[in-house]
């Protein structure tokens, strides 16, 4: 299953592409307000 999702993004977990289709376990980009 892990090889699926890999090929689905684009890129393995913690992978940094510029390839990369989409997000792993609900991660992604946030502006941090304070």
């Amino acid at each position: 299953m892990e090889a699926e999702v890999d090929q689905q993004l684009g890129a393995e977990k913690s992978q940094r592409t510029d390839g990369r289709s989409g997000y792993r376990s609900g991660y992604r980009p946030r502006r941090l307000d304070t």
